[in-house]
C-alpha cells in the first residue's frame, strides 16, 4: 500500500485535488475534517478549550469565529490549541493508515495542511505539494468562507487569511521535500489531467 500525503498553503485547492485522486479511487484521510467533528463532538477537548480560550465556547459549543479571532493573531495561543487538538489527529490518521492496511487497499491520500512543518510528511511514500497565487488563494478563500457564514467581513477574511498563511511554511520551504508539484490555478481540466499523470505514475511504482 501506498502512503501518499498532500498539501499545500490555505485554499491553494488541495481538497479539489483530494476528491480528483478520490475520483480515481484512491481513500483519502481529511485532517480539516477530523479536526471539525473532534470541535463539534468531543466533549474533552471543548473543554480544554474553554479552560484556555475566555469566551470561545458558548453553552457547550465552540464559536469558531471567536476561537479563530484568539489563535492566529497569538502564536502562543495557536501552539497551545494545536498541542491540544493534534493528539487526536494523529490517532485519528494511525488509526485510517491501519485499517487501510488490513483491508488491503493500494493507495491512501493523506490531506494534511501541516503535512511539512509538522513533518508528517517522513512517514509517507511520496509527497504532493498544491501550488497557487496568492491572490486566486485568498479570492478563493474569502469566498469559501462568506459560504459557511455570512456574518463575516471581507475585510476580517482577508486579514485570517493573511494571519493563516503566516503561520504556514511558504512553498519554497515545502518544495524541498515534495515528490510532486501540482499548480492548481484557473483550468481544472488541466489540474485533473495532472493528477491522473500522478496516480498513473504511482499505481504503476507501487
Amino acid at each position: 500500500m501506498l502512503v501518499i500525503g498532500l498539501s499545500g498553503t490555505v485554499a491553494s485547492g488541495k481538497n479539489l485535488v483530494a476528491d480528483i485522486f478520490k475520483s480515481f479511487g484512491a481513500n483519502i484521510f481529511d485532517a480539516d475534517l477530523v479536526v471539525s467533528k473532534i470541535l463539534e463532538q468531543d466533549h474533552s477537548i471543548i473543554s480544554q478549550i474553554s479552560r484556555y480560550f475566555d469566551g470561545s465556547v458558548v453553552n457547550g459549543k465552540i464559536n469558531r469565529r471567536k476561537l479563530a479571532q484568539l489563535v492566529f493573531s497569538n502564536k502562543e495561543k495557536l501552539d497551545i490549541l494545536e498541542k491540544i487538538i493534534h493528539p487526536k489527529v494523529t490517532g485519528a490518521r494511525k488509526n485510517f493508515i491501519l485499517q487501510a492496511k488490513r483491508v488491503k487497499k493500494d493507495l491512501i491520500i493523506l490531506n494534511i495542511p501541516l503535512l511539512f512543518e509538522k513533518d508528517i510528511y517522513k512517514e509517507c511514500d511520496y509527497n504532493i505539494l498544491v501550488k497557487s497565487t496568492y491572490s486566486l488563494q485568498k479570492e478563493r478563500f474569502i469566498k469559501r468562507e462568506l459560504s459557511r457564514n455570512i456574518e463575516f467581513e471581507v475585510a476580517e477574511l482577508s486579514e485570517k487569511f493573511d494571519k493563516i498563511l503566516q503561520n504556514q511554511s511558504n512553498n519554497t520551504q515545502k518544495e524541498i521535500f515534495a515528490d510532486f508539484i501540482l499548480q492548481n490555478n484557473q483550468d481544472k481540466d488541466i489540474l485533473i489531467k495532472n493528477v491522473k499523470e500522478i496516480f498513473n505514475k504511482l499505481i504503476k511504482n507501487d
